[in-house]
């Protein structure tokens, strides 16, 4: 299976602690999680303009709540973000990366 991190070049993914995730959406319930690491229980949430409608946040506080209630960490990203600080997200995934997989090993 092919994966990539975010859509970016293979040459990025490296630097991302070898972590992939899946380019396509993962389903928990109803909700859906934009990018998500079944082997580490990640989830990757990229927020645009729609979470900033009125009851947007609340939406996703309570679908926050319901996705991690099955051991998934949610990490929310700003779309502007990634397009302004691409290695800084990139980064701070990889952190994520390697701090869910030493969960695991400790379990």
């Amino acid at each position: 299976m092919e994966t990539r991190v975010l859509g970016v070049s293979d040459r990025t993914t490296a630097r991302v602690a070898n972590a992939t995730l899946p380019s396509k959406q993962y389903s928990v319930g109803s909700f859906v999680i934009d990018f998500f690491s079944v082997e580490i229980k990640l989830g990757i949430e990229l927020d645009g303009d729609s979470h900033f409608q009125p009851g947007a946040a609340e939406y996703d506080r309570e679908r926050e709540q319901f996705i991690e209630s099955f051991g998934i960490r949610i990490v929310r990203i700003l779309n502007t973000e990634v397009y302004d600080n691409l290695d800084g997200v990139l980064e701070m995934i990889g952190r994520e990366v390697l701090k869910r997989r030493e969960q695991a090993n400790t379990l």
